[in-house]
């Protein structure tokens, strides 16, 4: 493996650690690029020399310019070399940059005929029609191919057939294997696949590599995307301008940003030498007993207020999410039912039309002489069958439109209800839920634990003393009844001061005080 590439997704680091203390044999020669220059190019950015980027820049492989104009440019991109026969692979660094480049190529291909767009089905992102390319996102062992293989997370698939109940006939792209996935299986955990984040792209080699940058890309992140293709590496930067020297500026901090894991051992090592130099704090003052107690009831009240929080916010991720995608489908469905629904406006504007000859032919008739009578019982006749024949036809067009529009009704009907869940949880978490709560949660475990860094002998500043201390004192004031009647006292005048002598005093003594019960309204006085 490569230990400059992508690390776990969880804990990581510690694979650089055994090829950085331990004996580890690498490959001299690299074997992948067609060009001569791309082999130590690539190597520069692996070890993260900025000189890589101006040897990318002469080849012409750095792209500067907008978010929408990258959008356009991919797609025209992938579709060109697509019908060049290359394989190409496509890179983002978030989630959602990369729905935004599937989205983009799907629509172009739909427009441009490449897929059926007459059979929709619907899979985790969106609709995708016959012709589509796809990934799975979820191994599936009880699925298997027409090869015997099982259905495994990030391969990709071409869309061959969609039945009525919803179900993916799908080909791998090799065209050796073919799967049929149930509906249920697709709309959860099927999602289109001409893009991919840095880790679903890792392994990949093709002929050309597309890798679009922005702020949440990495130095490891852009070395594995800018090697993948044989023949063509490119990376599109998002900037504000097409200067050149945006996108350099934009790379270079990029290829700055390691974002490596630190593994325990190594943590571990350089704490051990960091406890060699540095004295040991002489402890100020005695801890009493009921000081942990305090101490867990106050950790635990943060604890509850920052899940609510959390669970607040997870709960509305959500729900925004369902609206996202519910937001994408009506887009879909109206893009679907556009034709449909000029086609009905036409037919409309036709049987208006030929009512209003026929009310004009009728009233002809009603003031016409007898000389001129037979004439205009032919033109009511006329107006009559044209009545009848654009009549047919708005039921025609109404008949076709019938399955989008309910699609496209089905939609309307989503996103509402999504707006409507998420309206709700907004207006129930303001009232069940007050920002203020978590924040005095907090001060007050941390004025807690300066407190006990002060008592220690630890080192403490002037400033969060002092706030230490009216948070001690608040917390006393909170629930004065609760507080022992002989409860120690500190008498602190600095971070370096020693404590005065007082009755009871734990830095004077070894006798404490013990509360009744245990309660956050168990009080540490401060006198600053």
């Amino acid at each position: 493996g490569d230990h400059r590439q992508l690390q776990a997704v969880g804990r990581g680091g510690l694979f650089g650690e055994i090829c950085a203390t331990s004996r580890a044999i690498e490959l001299e020669r690299i074997h992948r690029f067609s060009h001569d220059w791309e082999a130590p190019a690539s190597l520069r950015l692996r070890h993260g020399d900025l000189r890589a980027l101006g040897i990318y820049e002469v080849h012409g492989r750095i792209i500067p310019g907008s978010f929408d104009e990258h959008l356009d440019a991919i797609a025209g991109e992938w579709m060109q070399r697509h019908a060049s026969g290359e394989t190409v692979t496509i890179t983002a660094a978030t989630n959602e940059h990369v729905d935004e480049i599937n989205r983009t190529i799907r629509q172009l291909r739909a427009r441009s005929g490449d897929t059926d767009t007459t059979t929709i089905a619907w899979i985790a992102d969106g609709p995708v029609a016959i012709g589509d390319i796809v990934a799975t996102r979820r191994n599936q062992r009880h699925l298997h191919t027409t090869s015997g293989d099982i259905v495994r997370n990030r391969e990709r698939w071409t869309v061959t057939s969609v039945n009525d109940a919803g179900d993916l006939t799908v080909t791998d792209l090799t065209g050796a294997s073919t799967v049929t996935l149930p509906a249920e299986y697709a709309t959860e955990h099927v999602r289109l696949g001409y893009a991919a984040t840095e880790y679903g792209t890792q392994s990949a080699t093709e002929t050309a590599s597309i890798t679009l940058a922005g702020p949440a890309t990495t130095g490891r992140g852009l070395y594995v995307a800018m090697t993948r293709g044989r023949d063509d590496n490119r990376v599109y930067v998002i900037t504000d301008t097409h200067d050149m020297s945006d996108a350099r500026d934009v790379l270079e901090g990029i290829v700055a940003d390691d974002r490596a894991d630190t593994p325990a051992v190594v943590q571990r090592r350089r704490l051990a030498q960091q406890d060699r130099h540095q004295p040991r704090p002489q402890p100020r003052c005695q801890i009493p007993d009921w000081f942990h107690d305090l101490r867990a009831d106050a950790a635990d009240n943060y604890r509850q207020a920052r899940e609510a929080l959390d669970d607040s916010m997870t709960k509305r991720q959500r729900l925004v999410k369902v609206v996202d995608i519910a937001a994408r489908r009506i887009a879909d469905a109206n893009t679907m039912c556009a034709p449909f629904d000029a086609e009905l406006d036409a037919a409309r504007d036709a049987v208006k039309q030929a009512e209003a000859t026929q009310r004009a032919a009728q009233q002809r008739l009603d003031q016409s002489g007898l000389r001129g009578r037979r004439q205009a019982r032919t033109n009511l006749a006329a107006a009559n069958a044209s009545v009848a024949s654009t009549s047919e036809m708005l039921a025609v067009a109404r008949e076709q439109a019938r399955e989008p529009y309910a699609q496209r009704n089905i939609a309307r009907t989503q996103i509402e209800t999504a707006r409507d869940a998420l309206r709700t949880h907004d207006i129930l978490a303001k009232w069940q839920y007050f920002p203020e709560h978590l924040e005095t949660a907090e001060a007050r475990v941390d004025a807690l634990d300066t407190w006990h860094d002060w008592a220690t002998g630890k080192p403490v500043t002037q400033e969060s003393l002092e706030e230490a201390v009216t948070t001690l004192h608040e917390i006393a004031a909170t629930n004065p009844t609760t507080a022992p009647a002989n409860s120690p006292t500190s008498s602190i005048s600095g971070p370096n001061s020693t404590a005065s002598s007082s009755p009871g005093h734990p830095c004077n003594s070894t006798e404490q005080s013990k509360p009744a019960s245990r309660s956050t309204g168990k009080a540490i006085q401060v006198r600053s």
